[in-house]
């Protein structure tokens, strides 16, 4: 049940942290010129932060606290720091495929794939690109969690594999896997839920 897991959810960070407080677990990297560093990225603290707020949400909806327009508002304004997060990145990638002459190697419809980003996408793309560069060494779980959750396959390996692949083919293959999709918000929200009820089930 929804509300049960929203309940774990709460308990949970009540006691543990999601991830380590360390600040340089996330790994650089690089698309051509450009390389995600840290502080292309999101902190730790900021991402339970969202997560927490989340569950707190949903599960005041679920409890009939606030109605649905409600919800929907109050989880786009938890979102909002990732919303502006993605749309740093989504412009920092876009910026490095027009510098490397790719962008124009592209048909008409590729490019409104990748450039035409809802607010809801950018969203999603931060969230994808946060916890593909965590280091996962330390706790792979998070990779089959974010498989799951985003339903986006192969997303983790994208990002952790730029070398081989090529980074403008990563770059444009990431952007694309996130292009595709239309969720609401509610939809994001769960979506982020659903990463942390998998991440502790584990």
């Amino acid at each position: 049940m929804l509300t049960k897991r929203i309940k774990t959810v709460l308990i949970i960070f009540s006691i543990f942290p999601i991830f380590s407080c360390d600040e340089n677990l996330h790994d650089s990297q690089t698309f051509d010129s450009f390389e995600i560093q840290g502080e292309d990225l999101l902190s730790h603290k900021e991402l339970k932060n969202i997560i927490g707020n989340i569950a707190e949400i949903q599960y005041e909806f679920e409890n009939g606290r606030i109605s649905a327009d409600i919800l929907e508002k109050e989880i786009k304004n938890s979102l909002d720091p990732l919303i502006k997060n993605g749309r740093n990145l989504h412009s920092k990638f876009l910026n490095n495929l027009a510098r490397s002459g790719d962008l124009n190697k592209m048909s008409t419809h590729e490019i409104r794939e990748i450039e035409d980003f809802s607010d809801q996408q950018l969203a999603e793309l931060s969230f994808a690109i946060n916890y593909s560069n965590y280091n996962f060494s330390i706790d792979p779980r998070i990779r089959s969690c974010l498989n799951t959750a985003l339903g986006i396959t192969g997303m983790y390996d994208l990002m952790r594999n730029t070398r081989a692949l090529g980074s403008v083919q990563t770059t444009v293959k990431a952007l694309r896997l996130v292009g595709r999709r239309a969720l609401g918000w509610v939809g994001i929200g769960l979506m982020i839920l659903d990463f942390t009820d998998c991440y502790y089930a584990l």
